[in-house]
């Protein structure tokens, strides 16, 4: 029975791949930026600054008949992009690359001529590849920054603290920069707030120190001294905008598909697998269920490997365990946790959960301790896209079968 139903498994994968990729081809962001207009250049002299895991194929976006005088990427891969130089910094967690980096991004900007105009293309990551501690050390600062995650802090918490511990975040980088600024941005981050999206390196904000601290605080963090630096005088002829939503892969695969429902994967990690549940339970046969977002996780002291999307296919393998279903949890940038090899996400259905019984794999012990990397290698079914080049929001894919192991 489980030979028929793995036969079936794997038909029902590669469609939900052949969706997925089809959706990321949809909202490269190589072709989000192609398509934006770009009359506002006029006669103006161009600088491009594309930082971010999305970095290299925005700035490919860059059309060719637009004169470039000078380009910089910082990403976390490397690449070439013809007209640009390439800085490959960390993510995603700050190290010494990223404080090369942020100094090679300040220089690039503070050399722009001031009646030049310089693009700056923004994804996420961002905040790792650009590291600039105010007044710290950089291990003081990832001190604060990891223990905020690793309490399951959401994105906008966790780049509120980084923005107070960073010249750079929070409108720094263009502290002595004489140019006007056009920021283009791709979001990741709840609400496609642009002040969030990588720390806002170009949105000037109100002090942020306060609320850093004061997150932190909550969570139980020390917080250090760090320096105070003057206010950043307003901008008013800058001009910031998001060009592609967070939600833009989800999108990308709902339009694939006939009436598809929709949910959200914020939220913590065992409340979203438990509406994931709840969700699937009223599906008719043959539905699809898409669902955006990132969900929170407050690891373990001795936490295991594996990453969002592969912890989350984990409970829904427990929670639907022998249910007519199948799903496709996705990390839009293509790497799902820390790894040699990025791993985008897993493949779950309802055989999963007792082939992984079969194997003597321990589902509920490995899903306690966030270490759900093991048993996708285990099962061999890990999802590998590759370096996508995108980075939206996680996505997970659902569909309820018609068949089941009952």
């Amino acid at each position: 029975m489980i030979a028929s139903f793995v036969t079936m498994a794997q038909s029902q994968r590669a469609l939900m791949e052949q969706l997925v990729r089809q959706g990321l081809w949809a909202c490269a962001p190589k072709a989000v930026v192609a398509r934006q207009g770009w009359d506002f250049v006029g006669e103006r002299a161009l600088y491009v600054l594309a930082v971010g895991k999305a970095a290299l194929t925005m700035a490919a976006g860059v059309p060719a008949h637009v004169r470039v005088s000078a380009g910089l990427v910082i990403s976390p891969v490397a690449g070439e992009v013809p007209g640009f130089d390439t800085v490959v910094s960390s993510h995603p967690f700050a190290d010494e690359r990223s404080i090369v980096a942020g100094q090679s991004a300040r220089r690039f900007v503070e050399a722009v001529p001031a009646d030049a105009l310089l693009l700056i293309l923004i994804s996420g990551g961002t905040s790792a590849l650009l590291a600039e501690p105010r007044g710290i050390s950089l291990a003081a600062k990832r001190a604060v920054v990891d223990a905020v995650m690793a309490a399951g802090a959401p994105i906008a918490e966790v780049n509120t603290v980084r923005t107070a511990l960073s010249s750079l975040k929070g409108g720094g980088l263009l502290r002595a920069c004489r140019a006007s600024v056009v920021t283009w941005a791709i979001s990741d981050v709840p609400g496609d707030d642009i002040g969030v999206i990588g720390s806002g390196p170009t949105i000037i904000r109100a002090a942020p120190d306060p609320a850093g601290q004061a997150i932190a605080a909550r969570y139980g963090v020390a917080w250090p001294a760090v320096d105070i630096v003057p206010a950043l005088p307003p901008r008013p002829h800058d001009h910031a905008s998001v060009i592609a939503p967070r939600a833009a892969l989800a999108d990308a695969i709902a339009a694939q598909l006939s009436h598809p429902q929709r949910a959200s994967l914020d939220g913590d990690m065992s409340a979203v697998a438990a509406r994931l549940a709840d969700q699937y339970a009223r599906l008719a046969v043959g539905a699809w269920l898409i669902a955006a977002g990132e969900p929170t996780l407050a690891l373990p002291a001795h936490a295991g490997p594996g990453g969002r999307m592969r912890d989350l296919a984990l409970r829904l393998a427990i929670l639907l365990d022998g249910q007519p279903f199948a799903a496709l949890c996705v990390a839009s940038d293509g790497a799902d946790g820390v790894g040699a090899l990025p791993i985008a996400g897993a493949f779950v259905d309802g055989s999963t959960a007792q082939r992984g019984r079969a194997a003597t794999l321990d589902l509920p012990a490995a899903s306690a301790i966030a270490g759900s990397a093991a048993i996708w290698h285990a099962l061999g079914d890990e999802l590998v896209l590759g370096h996508t080049g995108a980075n939206y929001a996680d996505v997970v894919l659902l569909q309820r079968t018609a068949t089941s192991l009952a």
